[in-house]
């Protein structure tokens, strides 16, 4: 299935192996919150056998989809690459198919593009929490990327510093803060930069090619990796 929205601005790209139950979610909640900007979502598929391309058949009534069959599964980069290559939007969104969209989150993250200083944009990503009454409230699961030191294992005493997934280490602020990661599970850049990057390293498998990616963008673009905490999802 696919649609033909005209020119889009932003291409959503969503990985999937037998995720037709998330991807119901994910295509129903961006029909309720859909984007003020023309977009297309391209869903690369790893061989799924549980009906998921039917579902993104429904959903292509109202959404303008694109279905990418790749047979196999392939890594969390190369599925990623291979999309952004067939992308026809000036911005690149990378959403996780377990994401549920609360608002329309891909406006406000486009307008963050407007300074040419910005490389990438990531969210607050809200999870639900049932506590001992069973109602279901939302915490902070995402935020950003930050680089905590601790010592390396030598005798040299120097210190590394790894790449640690804060949840809420500025909960409260309510705007836009800078530091040199966020989660790809909901990230959006411009295909120029991410292009002139090279894309998500191959090296990775699963696991820091967005920080990777952020960290390209930052040193060798010279750009900043902006966490809007107003935008939640």
């Amino acid at each position: 299935p696919s649609g033909d929205p005209g020119t889009p601005a932003v291409s959503i790209i969503v990985l999937n192996l037998d995720g037709g139950e998330l991807l119901q979610r994910l295509l129903a909640s961006l029909e309720a919150h859909r984007p003020q900007v023309p977009f297309e979502v391209i869903v690369v598929d790893h061989g799924s056998t549980d009906g998921s391309e039917q579902v993104v058949a429904r959903h292509a009534r109202q959404l303008p989809l694109r279905w990418l069959p790749r047979g196999r599964n392939y890594s969390f980069s190369e599925s990623n690459n291979h999309a952004a290559a067939a992308a026809r939007g000036q911005f690149l969104l990378f959403l996780n198919n377990d994401i549920e969209l609360t608002q329309d989150v891909v406006t406000p993250m486009v307008r963050h593009f407007q300074d040419e200083g910005v490389g990438a944009v990531g969210i607050r990503l809200l999870e639900p929490v049932v506590d001992a009454t069973g109602a279901t409230r939302f915490v902070p699961h995402h935020e950003a990327v930050y680089f905590d030191a601790g010592l390396a294992a030598d005798e040299t005493q120097s210190y590394t510093y790894l790449p640690v997934e804060v949840a809420s280490l500025r909960s409260g602020l309510g705007g836009p803060h800078t530091g040199p990661a966020v989660a790809a599970a909901l990230a959006m850049c411009r295909k120029q930069d991410f292009d002139a990057v090279g894309g998500f390293s191959q090296a990775y498998v699963y696991g820091l090619e967005d920080v990777d990616l952020c960290w390209m963008i930052w040193t060798r673009l010279g750009k900043r990796v902006v966490s809007d905490t107003s935008i939640e999802s």
